[in-house]
């Protein structure tokens, strides 16, 4: 018998209708940069999480990226960072010159 990590459909039908609303907004508008659902996003996160800004992305790489650069990461830096995730993780690094450096994590608990 196979059994989900994680159900996305079930995810998926509890808010179908909402998602497809927001689709055809956003297709319809044709803002699919830094239209207004954008806008709204980040002011919602932003209250949410009690912040200033928040800045959405496109992608997990996109955000380590634009972490590592608030950061100052740059050519001839180095970042320690676990070899036990998403090649995204040492690609964010290298892509600003950077190197990563991985340290051991342990067999058993992989911290």
């Amino acid at each position: 018998m196979y059994i989900p990590l994680v159900d996305l459909q079930m995810q998926y039908k509890g808010i179908e209708d909402e998602l497809k609303a927001a689709i055809h907004s956003v297709l319809a508008s044709s803002n699919y940069i830094m239209g207004n659902e954008v806008i709204n996003l980040e002011e919602k996160m932003s209250k949410y999480l009690g912040v200033k800004h928040c800045i959405s992305v496109a992608s997990g790489t996109d955000a380590l990226v634009i972490a590592l650069k608030s950061l100052g990461i740059g050519k001839g830096d180095e970042v320690i960072t676990s070899p036990f995730t998403f090649f995204a993780t040492a690609e964010s690094i290298s892509s600003l010159g950077a190197t990563p450096v991985f340290v051991d994590v342990k067999e058993d608990t992989f911290k």
